[in-house]
């Protein structure tokens, strides 16, 4: 932790080594080495106890030491790259002005810019992300700590004209400045922003890269745009396939199949759910199958449970299909189920595509709907 240089070894004085002074020498030593990061690279580096690198306005350690305008080569640079505009106006300027005139002078920069080049997600690497990206945003919900519930950043599904699907995410820091902008299903050009690792546990899209929000970011609205932009995109999984990757905490996958209980209740029109009872529990309990497969609970949490309550009500019918999105497969008491993270998402009946397509199968395989599992009701 927290190295210096980027050596793996250390040289070490013991009580044999002889230390003099190196007279008349002829080699031209230099002064000294500093190793910069960016803004973009101490925030993708921020707790990870690295190797320290040199840097205004940041914490400084035991051995950290400390240059002004014209003390080294490297801060003299800065001050001839310095806005004279900016240095001369401090002495009459208070600081919430000075910090006004900054960012005026840099939205100028940004609006005079000539156009980026658009990258498509597969384009996106490690690192700064110069190019524009465009894309329709899917869907956003917070990420908060287990333990604690504080809330860490807004994480984003977000899907490009070409289709391919990757995950977003803003600090909790910078949701005010984003979060106001963007709704589900609008299209966006981000340009300015960092791909950083995605998290080895429960990822929502294939890329093994995350494209943050930085305070360098800029966020519009794609206008006029005559690129139709896929409304969505599913990954499914079977039965055996959940089976197979029960209790890892690995990709999420998504589910669709048809009813058979709720909350207990086999699908009739006299279905009535308990809103008080599902509030307070946090959760609701689903018995579904895929076409004629096992059947399976489906634990609905939080606010997948309340959607689900909301568009029952609104559904006129007592639905028969339902889609859920990135579930967590799990064993309960030796049986898989299937349980709502926070990034799920419920679909009935004749919301989206794939529904609509599963109730054209269930029509047309009606001994399968109405058969009753012994199963299902223990």
């Amino acid at each position: 932790m927290y190295r210096v240089a980027e050596p793996r070894v250390v040289i070490s004085f013991t009580s044999n080594y002889v230390l003099s002074d190196l007279e008349d020498s002829r080699v031209n030593f230099p002064d000294d080495r500093f190793r910069f990061h960016s803004y973009e690279e101490f925030e993708a580096a921020c707790d990870l106890k690295g190797d320290p690198y040199g840097a205004l306005a940041l914490v400084s350690m035991s051995s950290s030491r400390v240059f002004l305008d014209f003390d080294v080569q490297l801060t003299r640079d800065y001050v001839t790259w310095v806005d004279a505009k900016v240095v001369t106006k401090t002495e009459t300027m208070t600081i919430e002005e000075l910090f006004s005139y900054i960012k005026q002078e840099a939205a100028k920069v940004r609006s005079s810019a000539k156009v980026d080049k658009v990258l498509f997600f597969r384009d996106v690497s490690f690192g700064i992300q110069e190019g524009e990206l465009r894309f329709r945003l899917i869907h956003l919900w917070e990420a908060r700590n287990v333990l604690t519930k504080t809330l860490i950043g807004l994480e984003m599904l977000l899907i490009d004209e070409q289709g391919s699907v990757i995950q977003g995410f803003i600090p909790s820091a910078r949701i005010d400045t984003y979060l106001p902008h963007m709704k589900a299903g609008s299209v966006y050009r981000l340009n300015k922003c960092f791909g950083s690792n995605s998290k080895v546990m429960y990822r929502v899209a294939e890329p093994r890269v995350v494209i943050s929000f930085t305070s360098n970011s800029v966020l519009s609205d794609l206008e006029d745009s005559r690129v139709n932009f896929p409304d969505d995109r599913f990954r499914f999984h079977s039965y055996k396939e959940f089976e197979a990757a029960c209790d890892l905490k690995g990709d999420l996958y998504d589910y669709v199949g048809h009813l058979k209980l709720v909350n207990g209740q086999t699908l009739n029109a006299s279905v009535v759910l308990d809103e008080e009872e599902i509030a307070s529990t946090r959760r609701l309990l689903l018995h579904v199958q895929t076409h004629d497969g096992p059947v399976m609970k489906l634990y609905l949490w939080d606010q997948a449970a309340a959607d689900f309550c909301a568009k029952f009500k609104l559904h006129g019918s007592t639905p028969r299909v339902i889609l859920v999105t990135t579930v967590n497969p799990k064993r309960f008491g030796g049986a898989l189920a299937l349980a709502s993270m926070s990034s799920s998402r419920v679909f009935l009946d004749f919301d989206v595509q794939p529904t609509r397509d599963y109730v054209t199968w269930l029509d047309s395989n009606l001994d399968v709907a109405n058969r009753v599992d012994a199963k299902v009701v223990t």
